[in-house]
């Protein structure tokens, strides 16, 4: 079942499109079935309707927390997957955060996204050249009244940026986020740090360049301590699924120095942990090239992660630790 956070009411149906083009096991007959076994868990609309605007700050959003590989229940949930990307979202985060900075992956291609919305790079991220955006509530149209429960002002402020990286498609921004309400629940509080990676170039339900999504993880976990990852991307369902599964398959094979991960399943470890996440959020990995990248991602990780134990240490007899095992076949 969907829910309007705002209203309570129940929504009809899921309203975005339902793609069977991955769901090639035929477990799901139909939509409404497909939608009753795997529903969103999180979804707000506080402005739908056309007496009402807003200026970004505050937009319709849909977001899921969701587990990485062997979370095992929902005490672990190290992701948050969003639609596009507001601050509302970050800054919530940052409220319950026990690590002070928060990390913000965004794989929207803006350019892309043209046709899909009105919002650019340059109206919600801060740089070097626009270095203070505000955000204020929504409110009804052609007055001052604010939309309740919103009624607080985001401020984002550019801090530094990153030097001169191998791929010209990835960024790096230090911003800081600060929440201003003059109610009488207090002046709200910050500013929380926000480390926020872009990759510009990937397309929608498109696989990306190994290298560049290699890179791209090695940069997040420099500055990664424990906190909650928020990846976005147009729908955060298919990017923001590949980023997320490729990044805990390196953390549970490479990382770990380990390849029990890949016999963790009777049948595909990659489609277990995918299910998985489509228990939180219904639409993750919504694409047949997306979903075929995976495996050629496990076999990369399988081969960085034998190539590391072989180097490391010998196995028993004097044999590499990793000898006798195959990958999994892309």
């Amino acid at each position: 079942m969907y829910w309007d956070l705002a209203t309570g009411k129940s929504l009809a149906s899921n309203p975005y499109e339902f793609n069977d083009e991955i769901y090639y096991d035929g477990e799901f007959k139909s939509q409404e079935v497909f939608e009753k076994e795997y529903p969103f868990d999180v979804r707000k609309d506080g402005v739908n309707d056309r007496d009402n605007e807003y200026n970004g700050g505050h937009p319709y959003y849909s977001a899921s927390t969701l587990p990485g590989i062997g979370s095992g229940s929902n005490k672990n949930l190290p992701y948050i997957a969003c639609q596009f990307m507001y601050w509302e979202i970050v800054w919530k985060e940052a409220m319950k955060s026990k690590h002070g900075d928060i990390i913000l992956v965004d794989l929207v291609n803006y350019e892309q996204a043209k046709g899909l919305t009105s919002e650019t790079q340059a109206n919600v991220i801060p740089s070097s050249t626009k270095k203070s955006l505000s955000f204020s509530p929504p409110t009804v149209m052609n007055t001052e009244k604010i939309i309740p429960p919103y009624k607080g002002i985001y401020s984002v402020h550019y801090k530094a940026s990153n030097g001169k990286w191998a791929h010209s498609d990835i960024e790096y921004r230090q911003l800081s986020l600060e929440y201003h309400d003059d109610s009488k629940t207090g002046s709200g509080n910050g500013p929380h740090n926000v480390h926020y990676f872009h990759l510009s170039s990937w397309q929608n339900r498109q696989a990306v360049d190994p290298e560049k999504l290699q890179f791209l993880i090695n940069e997040v976990d420099k500055k990664f301590t424990g906190q909650t990852i928020i990846v976005n991307c147009e729908f955060g369902g298919g990017r923001t699924g590949v980023f997320i599964e490729a990044r805990e398959m390196y953390r549970a094979t490479v990382k770990a120095k380990s390849t029990k991960w890949f016999f963790s399943s009777s049948d595909d470890p990659i489609q277990e942990y995918t299910k998985e996440l489509r228990k939180k959020r219904s639409k993750m990995i919504d694409s047949f090239p997306q979903y075929e990248f995976l495996h050629i991602w496990a076999a990369r990780m399988w081969a960085m992660t034998a190539r590391d134990n072989i180097n490391a240490k010998p196995g028993p007899a004097g044999n590499p630790s990793g000898q006798g095992r195959h990958p999994p076949k892309p």
